[in-house]
């Protein structure tokens, strides 16, 4: 398992040091694809990206210390785990059919 922490650490970190606009970018597509994303945030669609953005940056570090997560970080992580399950399942049907 912390080897998968490892690694998901250095790529989003090669992400943001590449260029801070496509972590941003990164955001965005969430804000896209998973919509309650959006009920987290109390600000304007222009500020969730970066919110966002901060958000997981926070959660990829307590990764390895999931206790140390603030509640709002706990219910981030649930939905983009929930989201990403979603999403793998549906491309996985749409392979077999």
């Amino acid at each position: 398992m912390t080897t998968q922490i490892n690694i998901m650490k250095e790529a989003w970190s090669r992400q943001t040091l590449l260029n801070a606009t496509n972590a941003k970018l990164i955001s965005l597509q969430l804000l896209e694809i998973a919509p309650q994303f959006h009920a987290a945030f109390k600000c304007e669609t222009k500020e969730q990206s970066g919110k966002l953005f901060e958000m997981i940056s926070n959660i990829l570090i307590k990764l390895d210390k999931l206790d140390d997560l603030v509640p709002e970080e706990k219910k981030l992580l649930n939905i983009m785990l929930t989201t990403m399950l979603s999403l793998t399942i549906t491309n996985w049907l749409q392979k077999i059919n």
